[in-house]
């Protein structure tokens, strides 16, 4: 009888092996090997880390400390030289003050000259600091850089400094504007460890207000607000109008406040005298005031429009209108400029401007001159073109050597019709008040 291996294969395949005495201990490492590891601590050297970070830098900073110095305390005389018969006297009470000085300050050493002659050439040009103050900066001036001496003493950080007059063989006294202005060309500015000459500073130039305006262009922008006068005139045609059309259009239109802009660009022809050009922005604005009654309708002939007669109803109709009418305009304006200096930076302008006025666009309403009715104007009623003239008067202030600010009054005027109709007449004019910035573009 042969085995059967089958069932023997399917015993031994359902089984497992055995395990070692050593497994539990190979899993056991196996598991640690694996777990994760715990992050050192580290955290506690932070805090020494950061000591010694902090000592060294704060021990910088405290080093780099600059250290205050006292305001230097500047004596300058600005009198005239002392002639012969008076420099006696002036020297001996300069002796006494030095004496004086010396005793109360015993032990403050202070720059001594090395024999009489240098000790008396202190002018009354010279200046010096006061040997009992400590923390002393001196400034001392003289009408001549030839000769200079500075001693210093480190123990009270004291200068004296000493400037070498020139020879006092003058024959007569300096006026004290001579003296001055010799004296402030020979300035010095005396530090603790330096000094500069003031003819290497390069100071601003005090007089920019005086430089002529000749040959320099000009940038202005300007904006304010316009008084409109509707001085509007009606005319009435034979035939053609309505018998009650001035009874109509009688105070029918109230002025209003339009409003200007601009910039503009000029040349000096001279230091006071320009030519000017530009873009102006317009704009009139009136205001309507229209309340009447039609009772008569006209019969009007279609083929010529005139009027062959009035029907009487017995109800009148009324019209009214409260609405704003506003006319935009651009323009290009070219004009003369004169200019009025006034003490300080003030200066009065006077100028006048003719302008090319361009019509944008418009709303408005007009009352119809045959039937009275009240109707929106179309462009067509209008020229396009305005030929203005203006009159400005102006008072600038000068900010800087390039800026100017100005305000500018103004009444202007117009040379031909409005309206391009023969029933209306009107040259619009107004008061103006701008505000101006001008920017004179100034070689430097």
């Amino acid at each position: 009888m042969e085995p059967n291996w089958e069932h023997i294969k399917r015993e031994i395949s359902s089984k497992e092996t055995p395990l070692s005495p050593d497994a539990w201990k190979n899993m056991d490492g196996l598991l640690e090997a694996n777990a994760p590891k715990k992050k050192a601590v580290y955290w506690w050297l932070l805090a020494p880390a950061l000591l010694l970070l902090f000592l060294p830098t704060y021990w910088l900073m405290q080093s780099n400390e600059v250290p205050e110095i006292p305001e230097a305390e500047i004596e300058i005389t600005n009198e005239a030289f002392p002639t012969k018969e008076v420099l006696p006297q002036v020297l001996e009470k300069k002796a006494n003050e030095e004496a004086v000085a010396q005793e109360e300050n015993s032990n403050v050493e202070v720059g001594k000259p090395k024999d009489k002659n240098s000790s008396t050439q202190k002018s009354r040009g010279e200046v010096s600091t006061s040997p009992n103050t400590q923390n002393k900066q001196a400034v001392a001036i003289s009408p001549s850089k030839k000769e200079s001496s500075v001693e210093p003493n480190s123990a009270k950080g004291h200068v004296e400094v000493i400037m070498q007059a020139p020879s006092m063989e003058l024959s007569s006294v300096e006026s004290e504007t001579d003296s001055t202005k010799k004296a402030a060309e020979g300035i010095l500015i005396i530090g603790q460890n330096n000094f500069y000459d003031s003819a290497d500073v390069h100071l601003p130039d005090e007089n920019w207000l005086d430089k002529s305006n000749k040959g320099i262009w000009e940038l202005k922008l300007f904006a304010g607000p316009s008084y409109n006068m509707p001085n509007i005139t009606y005319n009435s045609v034979e035939n053609y109008s309505h018998r009650d059309y001035e009874n109509a259009t009688d105070n029918s239109v109230k002025a209003g406040w339009g409003f200007d802009a601009g910039l503009e660009i000029s040349y000096f022809l001279t230091p006071h005298f320009k030519l000017s050009t530009g873009i102006n922005y317009r704009e009139i604005v009136t205001t309507n005031n229209m309340n009447y009654s039609v009772a008569d309708i006209p019969v009007i002939d279609s083929a010529s429009g005139q009027i062959l007669g009035y029907i009487t109803l017995p109800n009148a109709t009324n019209y009214s209108s409260t609405t704003q009418n506003s006319f935009v305009y651009v323009g290009v304006p070219v004009s003369l400029f004169q200019e009025i200096p006034l003490r300080g930076r003030f200066s009065l302008t006077a100028e006048f401007v003719n302008t090319f006025s361009f019509l944008l666009k418009q709303n408005s309403e007009d009352i119809n001159p045959t039937t009275l009715q009240i109707e929106g104007a179309n462009d067509d009623m209008f020229n396009p073109l305005l030929v203005n003239y203006q009159l400005r008067l102006g008072l600038r202030y000068t900010l800087n050597q390039n800026l100017i600010f100005a305000l500018e009054p103004a009444y202007r005027g117009t040379y031909n019709n409005m309206y391009n109709s023969d029933y209306i007449s009107w040259k619009p004019s107004d008061f103006s008040l701008n505000a101006a910035i001008i920017i004179q573009l100034r070689k430097k």
